[in-house]
């Protein structure tokens, strides 16, 4: 085993997690997943690794767990006695960085809760089973003559062979659907890789065309994601089927309880109309049949098994349009209250930063209601009050675009996206307003350790113009669009820990992608302080010319 393996097996036989170990060594939790995967491995006179060593020889675990740990280091170093010794440390660190693992496969015990059976033991329960089958009568040709056939109800189908078939299927599938003089219901399963999905950008690309028609169409598509820990599969999953959920035709789930199976199984269903089924074996593409049924009995059973799993199911994908920020705000309100770092990029500062007596200011000209404006003002002072208390031992890390903040800086007046203070349409404030933001935006970086702003520049980050991203460690995303042009805002949330592990990825990569200058914390308070001397001198000197 190489350093991944071992410290994925370090985590699994103490019953860690990524968010766990990265919170106590104080690292991002896309890091840990990152060495986990071997993408990156720590130098071995890393500062990180006694860190490491340090959590899991002084976390609090049961004994089969230490023994485990215990049993793998002395099959390398028989001298270590005690858990927590000097020893132990000394082992594990050595352990770390073998290019061979010296202990062996079968010092790796199972997973915890489960108890190991030795070679012998297991060859002796098998010597009880050959002595109970020798018991067993032998069935004997006259047995076999007894036994009678009946023929089972016969059935129709087409089937298709490989990639190229399974693609044909789908086809014909969607092909039969878009005939249909009325809506249907379509129910979309699978576990198989997306290969046969993506690996042809053509078909890839008129496949996308008409679901998008189907769902234009009025027809009715519900799918249950296979969500694995690969994020270049979790990104994929986003990028094809987030801008689909707009369309407000379209439900996604995903089955909360991770398997990686070796058989992996496919199920398209238009309800009452027709039916693909595949069995595929892992890398089994070209061997691999794609089954098309119209048969109504193998519709219905297909039907079945199909809701009874979604009933297992959770949601993946929620969509809030206007007449819903009410909704949406008491789920961001949730996503914050719950511990955990947060990642921020947006084009302008975020609410959650902004001064309760600023965000009073902008509610009274919104045109709401006294009970509305007040149930506003009181989940906005519960918002801050939960930012400040998790900065106390989580990063808040905000990423804002200097470019539209040096413009916003110049101008007699502020835009804030709509979704800030939870409104369908943008809101403006006066540029003294906005210094009053930045100039507290300034104080919370010097007061709290955990908080983070980098200023990033548009051709540094795509997409960054058009949509906002928040991301809470290991629970949720939030994307949702600017309203620069006047459009109504969307707001999609995404409860799932894999998908948001791998957004945790994502930021982690922006920051590579930005200048020391603009996210070391000092370096920027200087630039955001240089700002705001200037907007106050423009506006001192506008108001001395009248």
């Amino acid at each position: 085993m190489v350093f991944g393996q071992k410290l994925d097996f370090l985590i699994k036989t103490f019953n860690s997690s990524n968010s766990k170990l990265a919170r106590a060594i104080r690292v991002d939790p896309s890091l840990v997943s990152k060495w986990r995967r071997g993408n990156r491995t720590p130098a071995p006179d890393s500062p990180h690794v006694p860190l490491i060593i340090s959590y899991f020889l002084n976390i609090n675990a049961l004994q089969h767990q230490k023994d485990a740990l215990m049993d793998v280091l002395r099959s390398a170093f028989p001298a270590i006695k005690d858990f927590g010794s000097v020893q132990a440390h000394k082992a594990v660190a050595d352990w770390l960085f073998t290019t061979e693992d010296t202990a062996g496969s079968s010092h790796v015990p199972p997973p915890v809760g489960v108890h190991s059976i030795s070679i012998n033991n297991m060859f002796a329960k098998m010597s009880i089973l050959s002595n109970i089958s020798d018991t067993v009568d032998v069935m004997t040709p006259q047995a076999k003559s007894d036994i009678t056939i009946k023929p089972g109800e016969q059935g129709s189908y087409e089937v298709f062979k490989g990639l190229e078939g399974k693609r044909q299927a789908v086809m014909n599938f969607l092909s039969l659907v878009m005939s249909s003089p009325r809506p249907l219901e379509l129910l979309l399963f699978s576990e198989e890789d997306l290969a046969w999905l993506v690996g042809d950008p053509e078909f890839f690309m008129n496949w996308g065309r008409v679901l998008r028609q189907v769902l234009l169409s009025g027809h009715k598509v519900t799918i249950i994601h296979h969500v694995n820990r690969d994020p270049a599969r979790i990104m994929s999953v986003i990028d094809q089927w987030v801008p689909l959920h707009l369309t407000g035709r379209l439900e996604s789930y995903y089955y909360p309880k991770y398997t990686e199976k070796v058989i992996k199984s496919t199920l398209f269903i238009a309800r009452g109309t027709a039916a693909i089924i595949a069995v595929t074996p892992e890398n089994g593409h070209d061997t691999n049949y794609t089954f098309f049924h119209r048969d109504p009995l193998v519709i219905r059973l297909a039907e079945e098994n199909y809701l009874a799993f979604l009933l297992t199911c959770r949601r993946l994908v929620h969509i809030y349009k206007s007449g819903s920020m009410g909704d949406y705000y008491r789920e961001i309100c949730a996503l914050e209250e719950r511990p955990g770092f947060l990642y921020v990029l947006k084009n302008a500062p975020t609410s959650l930063t902004m001064p309760v007596r600023l965000y009073k200011k902008l509610l009274d000209g919104l045109g709401l209601s006294a009970s509305e404006k007040k149930e506003r003002l009181e989940l906005h002072q519960k918002r801050t009050a939960n930012f400040n208390r998790n900065l106390l031992s989580h990063r808040y890390r905000e990423f804002i675009n200097i470019e539209a903040f040096e413009t916003n800086l110049t101008d007699s007046e502020h835009t804030y996206n709509g979704l800030e203070l939870f409104n369908d349409r943008a809101v403006r404030c006066s540029a003294a307003d906005y210094i009053e933001h930045i100039s507290h935006i300034i104080d919370l970086l010097r007061k709290y350790e955990n908080y983070e702003v980098i200023l990033f520049k548009l051709h540094e980050i795509d997409n960054a113009q058009r949509m906002y991203l928040t991301v809470k460690e290991d629970s949720s995303v939030v994307l949702s669009t600017c309203d620069d042009l006047g459009h109504k805002p969307i707001a999609i949330i995404a409860n799932q820990d894999n998908i948001a592990n791998a957004f945790e990825e994502y930021f982690d990569t922006l920051v590579e992608h930005v200048p020391a200058s603009r996210r070391n914390k000092s370096t920027v308070i200087k630039k955001l302080q240089d700002r705001v001397d200037q907007i106050r001198a423009k506006l001192l000197l506008a108001k001395a010319k009248v």
